[in-house]
């Protein structure tokens, strides 16, 4: 049912329209909503149990229907319960916030995943299981995907209207569920590739990668680093026809407990930053023109271990950061591209942009890359930070906890 317009944004149904209006309405039209709440507001409130960090390695025994099963249940709850604090969350914003047409788009695109993820009840026996992992799991993975740049652009809107202190806890806790959510169900749907691996009768070929959803017992450094690496250097190739190359330093001296998966995308963020940063400071250098001549310096990259705790370092010769940016670095919506920090589009007008794939786009000028990238470490533990000196470069120090841990909790 199509029944309001709001701003160019059409939205699915008056009830979306009831929250979003309720503090210029009157008590009547918010008893209105309050129908549309209720489910919402049920879930949000129900308890649930942290997350048990061993519960997301890879299982050591066969996949068993009943551990299918237990999984599918788990996820469903889990992750209805804190779509729905989310949405509840957003539904409680200012008006000027809840009108922003990216946090109108956000709520729609959670309330439908809530709504499809609730409409599929418990599962209960196999056949219920197979059809929520094989039916379901995946719609709600990809239909999620355009949330990252969805905040991007909302960060740098609202970074002109809400005080640097919400807006900062208002999308740590919109990533950090996210982050949570999505680990859940990728890890579900590993388990099921190695359920339909070790039940296969011959017939079936199942090829796709498992490991993106279980941490990592032995995750390469190195190799991680090169490959998130290349995304940054495509990117640099294709805006300045040039790009930097990157040196490993010091090696790592044993691998690492950890998601591959999370730790690319934080050293994705990291390299671009650096790679612009680099590509900008040679432009500067040289009259603003590159050629075959032009001295780039490379990106340095260290490893450094500890008992618990292994360190990558990233170094570059970009100019560092200017002191009355630095404290702005981790921002949401702040980005040191331009000269007011105001986030701009992503790459504008690059040669060759239509054949950049948009997963390496990324979040750079949004000024939501590096804050993101913070998140993605914080949530198991971890922290970054920044070391520059103006007129040279910037090192940035990723902290990364081992997950081996037992008894550490995922708490959202």
């Amino acid at each position: 049912m199509r029944l309001l317009y709001f701003g160019h944004l059409q939205a699915s149904s008056l009830s979306r329209h009831l929250f979003r209006a309720s503090s210029r309405w009157s008590q009547n039209a918010r008893s209105l909503a309050s129908f549309y709440d209720k489910t919402v507001a049920t879930w949000s409130t129900m308890d649930l149990p942290p997350v048990k960090i061993q519960n997301l390695f890879a299982p050591t025994t066969e996949v068993t229907d009943e551990m299918m099963l237990n999984s599918a249940r788990n996820v469903r709850s889990i992750v209805a319960v804190r779509l729905a604090r989310r949405i509840h969350k957003i539904q409680q914003l200012p008006f000027i916030v809840g009108i922003n047409p990216h946090i109108n788009l956000l709520h729609d695109l959670y309330f439908d995943v809530f709504s499809q993820l609730i409409a599929y009840p418990e599962p209960k026996t196999t056949l219920d299981e197979r059809t929520m992992t094989q039916d379901l799991f995946p719609v709600l993975l990809q239909s999620t995907v355009s949330v990252m740049p969805m905040l991007g652009r909302a960060s740098h809107e609202l970074r002109k209207v809400m005080p640097l202190a919400q807006l900062t806890e208002l999308f740590n806790s919109l990533l950090t569920g996210r982050i949570l959510r999505r680990t859940l169900m990728q890890h579900h749907m590993s388990l099921d590739l190695l359920y339909r691996r070790a039940h296969a009768d011959g017939h079936v070929q199942v090829d796709e990668p498992v490991d993106d959803g279980f941490i990592g017992m032995h995750c390469d450094l190195e190799h991680i680093a090169n490959t998130s690496f290349q995304k940054a250097r495509y990117l640099c190739m294709d805006k300045y026809g040039f790009a930097v190359d990157m040196v490993v330093e010091k090696p790592p001296e044993r691998t690492i407990c950890y998601f591959a998966s999370h730790l690319d995308s934080v050293l994705e963020e990291v390299f671009k930053n650096a790679c612009v940063a680099v590509m900008e400071c040679a432009l500067r250098n040289n009259g603003g023109v590159l050629t075959a001549d032009t001295a780039i310096p490379p990106i340095e990259v260290s490893f450094y271990k500890s008992d618990d705790e292994i360190t990558i370092k990233v170094c570059d010769q970009g100019g560092g950061i200017p002191k009355e940016a630095q404290q702005n670095m981790f921002n949401y919506g702040y980005s040191a591209w331009s000269a007011d920090g105001e986030s701009k589009p992503l790459l504008s007008a690059p040669k060759g942009s239509s054949e950049i794939p948009a997963g390496l786009r990324g979040l750079l000028y949004e000024g939501f890359g590096l804050p993101m990238a913070l998140q993605y470490v914080k949530f198991f533990g971890g922290d970054i930070k920044l070391q520059t000196v103006p007129g040279h470069g910037t090192d940035v120090n990723i902290h990364l906890r081992e997950l081996h841990h037992e008894g550490f909790m995922i708490q959202d």
